[in-house]
């Protein structure tokens, strides 16, 4: 699965008025959260929630098969101490915790969750971890954000290669020389590439059919201030005080 999120994520960075550290994380978890959604079923949700002890805290984004995609950032100020070697690094921004991916399906009663460790932080890496601990998938997790001069997105998309039941060690070894060739997120993106050009990358000369995805993602969230207010008046008014 491959996806260009670039005029998503900043339309997503922008509505929680993110500062550049901040937008190179949540620009990746919300590519990550959409890559993974579009490999469930119809009406299946899916959500990322990353929690560390860095600065960013905790990022959170939910993602449905049908397009639907939202998420929010407990610190979109947050920066790295002074100093810092590179102070868009996400790894450091989001630091030593756990991730935890959570699977809603309406055939059944109760959301699946998974929890692993946070291997490096920079998203990719983690995420990649959990398909590979949790649900025993090998898979290559691909994603980047670029940002402009004002540190918003420029540029954010990725991909996801899992390998199938039955496969071989030479296609293992074809995928990761593959990888091995392949430019950083970053330069990739930079050159405009397509995700049909990124997966032909991955891939090399292993055949493949392309299944079109029919929703297109857009931002989409059920909460209003009627909402927010309904919960509110349930705690009573000495819990409100």
């Amino acid at each position: 699965v491959a996806i260009d999120m670039s005029a998503l994520a900043k339309k997503l960075c922008l509505l929680q008025q993110c500062n550049p550290l901040a937008t190179a994380a949540f620009g990746r978890v919300a590519t990550a959260t959409a890559l993974l959604a579009a490999m469930q079923k119809e009406k299946h949700r899916i959500s990322l929630y990353f929690r560390g002890n860095g600065p960013l805290k905790s990022i959170f984004c939910e993602a449905s098969y049908d397009g639907e995609i939202r998420g929010f950032l407990e610190d979109p100020n947050a920066t790295l101490l002074a100093g810092a070697p590179d102070p868009f690094d996400v790894g450091q921004g989001l630091g030593v915790g756990l991730l935890t991916v959570t699977k809603t399906m309406p055939d059944q009663k109760e959301p699946f969750s998974g929890n692993v460790e946070l291997v490096t932080g920079q998203v990719g890496d983690d995420v990649a971890y959990y398909l590979h601990r949790s649900e025993q998938i090998p898979s290559v997790v691909y994603i980047g954000v670029v940002l402009d001069k004002n540190g918003a997105v420029e540029k954010a998309g990725g991909a996801i290669v899992e390998l199938m039941p039955g496969h071989s060690e030479q296609t293992v070894s074809k995928i990761e020389a593959n990888l091995a060739a392949t430019p950083e997120p970053s330069v990739f993106l930079r050159a405009g590439t397509s995700p049909e050009s990124l997966l032909a990358c991955l891939l090399g000369d292993i055949e493949y059919q392309v299944a079109p995805h029919e929703y297109r993602y857009h931002f989409s969230c059920k909460c209003s201030r009627d909402r927010v207010l309904r919960s509110l008046m349930l705690l009573g008014a000495e819990e409100l005080k």
